[in-house]
């Protein structure tokens, strides 16, 4: 569709359109869907849902705010949807990290292969070590913290830099400054260098 079909097409089912609101959601989901497409794995892996619950979760969301779209010079309206769409692929992927982040040493099954000896003194510093990263991560500004932990979640620095808004290069600097300052914290915490 062109443009300005997208544009009679959204003020039509902005109007309450039936017709129109279907077409948009024929037109529409498919494309949805390829975008959400791509990151099912990771979702199904880190989030606990899939492309397809996202693509409905995304579709949703253009419902509840297509009354308040107004069309941007130079901006098409699937540039609108797109940011719909990052927005709640990021969200899936915050509340994983926090689901995650509420799991304490004690509820993971088993124990590290180098506490398995059972000594006291090397569970205590291991649960030391692993305190001292917790805390030095969530010192971290917002976007650092935001580089490095989707970087281990295998997410691409091209798709943080859309979702940012911002240029691949800023993901990077991001993450090289939270490697930085994480790498300090603990070499303060354990008196290297």
């Amino acid at each position: 569709m062109t443009p300005e079909q997208w544009r009679t097409l959204v003020l039509e089912a902005q109007h309450g359109d039936r017709a129109a609101l279907d077409k948009l959601a024929t037109q529409l989901q498919p494309q949805i869907a390829r975008y959400c497409q791509p990151h099912d794995r990771l979702l199904r892996r880190a989030a606990g849902t899939s492309a397809e619950d996202l693509t409905q979760d995304v579709w949703v969301g253009v419902l509840d705010a297509l009354p308040r779209y107004r069309p941007v010079p130079g901006r098409p309206f699937l540039a609108w949807v797109h940011a719909i769409a990052t927005r709640r692929i990021a969200d899936a992927f915050r509340q994983s990290a926090r689901r995650q982040a509420l799991v304490s040493l004690d509820d993971l099954p088993g124990e590290p292969a180098a506490l398995s000896t059972g000594d006291p003194s090397r569970i205590l510093e291991h649960r030391e070590q692993v305190s001292v990263v917790a805390t030095a991560v969530r010192a971290l500004a917002p976007r650092r913290r935001d580089a490095l932990l989707q970087h281990l979640l295998g997410e691409r620095d091209s798709r943080i830099a859309a979702r940012w808004g911002a240029s691949v290069s800023a993901v990077r600097v991001a993450r090289h400054k939270a490697m930085t300052l994480l790498r300090t914290s603990v070499t303060d915490w354990a008196g290297v260098g």
